[in-house]
């Protein structure tokens, strides 16, 4: 009687229904089988209808002097563009653009700190050319330095146009036009050009 009842197995005990709660499941739950977490709806932008900004062009008629557009147009880089121009204006009234004269213009590029703010000339350059073919000599001096207020830039404007005019050694009659409308344009008397010119001789 006793050998029986150790042979025998005691009967499975049902667990109370608040433990079957608490039991771990036989397969463990893998991370694929987790429910997805419900994703926050992405904030879309207003529409806004403004247009496109224009490029940057390289001879600063736009708001910023660059190609990258890294720093606003000024207007003291307006200014420099215009002196510029100038004298790119008095290297092609003849025609000709000698590189004796581009020599002369790179030189003060580097050398002026003013005009070393515009890092791109070849825009100003062709610009001029450009103007120069479609308007005419005169037109283009007259209206590029008229945008010239202040009397400091006015003579260097004035001391480099002088010096790009006679950076070939031949100073054409193209060339002295140009110095005679910025005298008149700027008003400068016949002391005020005899001092320019002098300065314009000095390296």
């Amino acid at each position: 009687m006793r050998a029986d009842r150790r042979g025998r197995r005691a009967p499975l005990r049902a667990l109370p229904s608040h433990r079957e709660r608490h039991r771990v499941p036989r397969r463990a739950v893998r991370l694929a089988d987790a429910p997805a977490a419900p994703q926050a709806a992405l904030r879309r932008r207003a529409y806004d209808p403004r247009p496109a900004s224009a490029p940057a062009t390289l001879d600063g008629r736009s708001r910023h002097s660059h190609p990258d557009g890294g720093r606003d147009y000024t207007a003291l880089m307006e200014s420099a563009r215009r002196i510029l121009e100038l004298m790119f204006l008095t290297a092609w009234s003849d025609g000709k653009f000698e590189g004796s004269e581009a020599l002369a213009i790179h030189r003060l590029v580097a050398n002026v700190p003013m005009l070393r703010e515009l890092r791109q000339t070849g825009g100003i350059d062709l610009a001029a050319k450009r103007r120069l073919a479609e308007h005419g000599l005169e037109a283009c001096v007259r209206e590029t330095a008229a945008g010239i207020t202040e009397r400091a830039q006015r003579e260097l404007a004035f001391q480099g146009c002088a010096k790009v005019s006679g950076a070939d050694g031949a100073f054409g009659p193209e060339e002295a036009t140009v110095l005679r409308i910025l005298r008149e344009v700027w008003q400068f008397s016949d002391e005020d050009v005899e001092r320019l010119l002098v300065l314009a001789t000095h390296p």
